[in-house]
């Protein structure tokens, strides 16, 4: 018997009712070579008819929680005419799961808000992102520079066409589509941003 089998089926299993209780009995039986218990002992385990154990196995496949082996089961002493199938529990613990023994979910870490804001540095060689973001202007004085171009891919949500009329988020300054895309990590919601 594999207590520890037990106990990733006990938490982290999505099978419900007469699936978890046959899932529980093939994890009784599971040990290093997987487990082979009979259809009439795990219909006795959860008190089921066997047909009903049959059914639970097939969504238990499917959810892919047990591999089903045809008469692969049973050790160098078993007839190969006599084989039962053999099962193997395909739970395993989350990412988010502690691995103590009551198998608690922990929250992970959120980056910070700031995290998502790319810094600008100055460009090098004297360009307008150097000056200020002014250039000379033809005939003499100075004017606006060119925006540069982005380094980042266009993001198309919705399929609509990017637009630099979106509203930016109020917090990390992101299009409204990004930070909304980002929110789960970022730690705040879109807060449109105001302009003056």
């Amino acid at each position: 018997m594999s207590v520890e089998a037990l106990a990733v089926v006990l938490h982290h299993s999505r099978a419900k009712g007469t699936d978890k209780l046959v899932l529980l009995g093939i994890a009784n039986h599971a040990g290093d070579g997987g487990a082979w218990p009979s259809i009439t002992t795990l219909a006795k385990y959860a008190n089921v008819h066997e047909r009903n154990v049959q059914r639970a196995l097939d969504k238990l496949v499917e959810l892919g929680e047990v591999a089903v082996y045809r008469n692969d089961g049973g050790d160098h002493r078993t007839k190969t005419w006599a084989r039962p199938n053999r099962y193997d529990v395909l739970v395993a613990c989350p990412a988010t799961c502690d691995r103590t023994a009551n198998h608690r979910i922990r929250e992970l870490p959120r980056a910070p808000a700031d995290l998502w804001i790319e810094g600008v540095a100055p460009a090098p060689g004297g360009g307008a992102s150097a000056t200020g973001g002014v250039a000379p202007a033809p005939g003499g004085g100075v004017a606006p520079a060119p925006p540069e171009p982005s380094l980042e891919p266009t993001i198309n949500h919705g399929g609509r066409p990017a637009s630099t009329t979106d509203r930016a988020c109020a917090t990390c300054l992101l299009p409204e589509p990004e930070c909304q895309r980002r929110s789960r990590t970022s730690g705040h919601a879109f807060t449109p941003k105001v302009d003056a």
